[in-house]
């Protein structure tokens, strides 16, 4: 088998509608598409999938409260016992009344609040509202819903951070605020050039340099200060991102693991992939009107990517007989153009993202264009 027999862990972008216009999102949120899912339909996805057997879905966007059956989609998600349910959300737009409904009727929903900085000035380095400007001002009112969704007793609440060049010097404080307010996990989620941030990249992707400083002193920061760093997790997109700079020499791969739970999808004996990207393998993406892609970094970002659509078929049949899929799940390491054929780690890191490659050079062979090592 060279992927899992459904998608376990599913994107679901309810809307592409949103109250921002944030320099690094990946979908370009802000206007709705000309067609969005109805109510009924995005039920009737969540019951396939969790009919299916999907372990986790995240409701996000585009910013999710802006539909306005937003309520009765969570609620319906939240009653499928046993699926991980995750609501991302920048959090402006909560009420108290929407806070005490939740508290209420959704006690196993996880809250992700998107917060881009610690204080309203680092958080307004990304966030911008329509006009472009910053959107500082609304820093304080996500503090303020986030004491509420604490205080009326949410099992769990989380902050995401994008880590850019704009504002990965304020990751640690974030921590600090995050223990202020009792968070239970604060995520770094390194930053992908697709939708808007593709045009705004040059001013925030991070350097290897950049991000090989920044993972190396974390790491020894989690090892010797578990306390601080216990919530503390970061989503990468492909090996080689922990391997590289937490190399050998510092950490073994078993360490690696240690600390960061994370291990190589080349070490999934039952997918026997040496591929090490899980687009397409483990999850996908499902956008607003029904298109699905193999992960969400992608969603929308190329019509190459499009691997059909759940509402014209089912989400299993696309699953199983998307070409495209079928394209992705049976390449192998060797077929990846670069240094990926003649790399000391390629049984680890497996060639990288095929997002990446795909969205740079339109060919899922082609090499991750963010490897340090394709430039040798």
């Amino acid at each position: 088998m060279n992927h899992s027999s459904i998608p376990y862990v599913v994107d679901f972008d309810v809307t592409f509608k949103c109250n921002l216009s944030c320099l690094h999102c990946n979908v370009n949120a802000g206007n709705e598409l000309e067609y969005e899912m109805s109510t009924d339909e995005v039920k009737s996805i969540i019951k396939q999938l969790y009919d299916s057997g999907t372990v986790a879905l995240a409701l996000t966007g585009g910013e999710p409260l802006l539909r306005k059956d937003w309520r009765e989609i969570v609620t319906y998600a939240c009653s499928k016992v046993g699926m991980k349910i995750v609501l991302n959300t920048n959090g402006i737009l909560f009420t108290s009344n929407d806070i005490e409904y939740l508290a209420e009727n959704c006690k196993n929903l996880q809250v992700a609040i998107s917060l881009d900085g610690s204080t309203p000035n680092s958080f307004g380095l990304l966030r911008k509202y329509d006009d472009g400007s910053s959107a500082e001002s609304s820093f304080n009112k996500i503090i303020e819903n986030t004491k509420l969704l604490k205080k009326a007793g949410m099992r769990y609440v989380s902050f995401n951070m994008t880590l850019t060049k704009l504002n990965i010097d304020y990751f640690e404080s974030l921590i600090d605020l995050s223990h202020n307010l009792n968070i239970d996990r604060v995520l770094g989620i390194k930053f992908f050039q697709g939708g808007r941030g593709k045009k705004n990249s040059n001013n925030l992707e991070l350097s290897y340099k950049q991000w090989s400083t920044f993972i190396r002193k974390l790491t020894k920061n989690k090892l010797e200060n578990p306390f601080r760093y216990n919530i503390v997790n970061i989503s990468i997109t492909c090996p080689w991102e922990f391997k590289l700079p937490l190399n050998n020499r510092l950490y073994s791969e078993e360490q690696i693991f240690e600390v960061w739970r994370y291990n190589s999808p080349t070490k999934f004996n039952k997918l026997n992939r040496d591929i090490g990207c899980t687009a397409g393998v483990m999850g996908c993406a499902i956008a607003p009107n029904g298109d699905l892609y193999p992960c969400g970094t992608v969603t929308t970002e190329s019509s190459g990517m499009k691997c059909g659509n759940v509402l014209e078929s089912s989400v299993i049949d696309v699953w199983e007989n998307s070409d495209f899929l079928k394209k992705l799940r049976n390449i192998n390491v060797d077929q990846i153009n670069g240094h990926c054929k003649v790399c000391n780690i390629k049984d680890y890191c497996g060639g990288g993202c095929r997002g990446r490659a795909f969205t740079k050079y339109k060919d899922i062979l082609a090499n991750d264009p963010l490897c340090p090592l394709n430039g040798r």
